[in-house]
């Protein structure tokens, strides 16, 4: 099995119980003893990024990043150069000095992409390794189009990449009772 690090997905399994994480893929942001935290890639929210931040002039759907703190914002870019960005993998960052990727984005200067999210995903010390024992999480390295892709299908796409014993999980009905 693949470890739990920076820069790796967090696949759900496909029956987890849990609806803030039903068929999710979760970026992970940080990992270390006290914890870990990430970024679910695939829950489109209903708000745009305009409805937050009238002077932020874009158009960019808001993801929901997870159930803890629905009150903050954050955002995975492509932008080393922002002040604060915390590198995730080769040329993705996470957060930084948001008043300048404002200024960047209304100045034309944005040469890359940004996806925004309320909310995220949160573990403290040793809850993300039991949830790994009881199977509830398939782990694999993130690629840079995870982040950006389109999300629908994300799920499915990630486990079809780790072959043939996952690829039949991502055709698994959503309601076992139809199978």
């Amino acid at each position: 099995m693949f470890p739990v690090k920076k820069g790796c997905l967090l696949i759900s399994e496909p029956f987890l119980p849990d609806p803030n994480f039903y068929r999710t893929v979760v970026l992970i942001t940080e990992h270390n003893p006290q914890g870990s935290v990430g970024l679910v890639l695939n829950q489109p929210g209903d708000l745009q990024i305009q409805d937050l931040f009238a002077d932020l002039h874009t158009e960019a759907p808001v993801f929901l990043g997870g159930p803890v703190s629905r009150d903050s914002m954050m955002f995975l870019h492509e932008h080393e150069e922002l002040e604060g960005a915390e590198p995730v993998m080769p040329g993705l960052y996470w957060g930084g000095d948001f008043e300048m990727l404002k200024f960047l984005n209304n100045e034309g200067l944005l040469h890359g992409r940004v996806k925004y999210f309320v909310g995220y995903s949160g573990w403290g010390p040793g809850q993300l390794q039991g949830e790994l024992e009881q199977k509830s999480w398939i782990v694999t390295p993130a690629l840079p189009e995870d982040v950006f892709s389109e999300t629908e299908n994300l799920w499915k796409t990630a486990l079809s990449r780790l072959g043939p014993d996952f690829r039949h999980l991502g055709n698994a009905p959503e309601d076992v009772q139809l199978n």
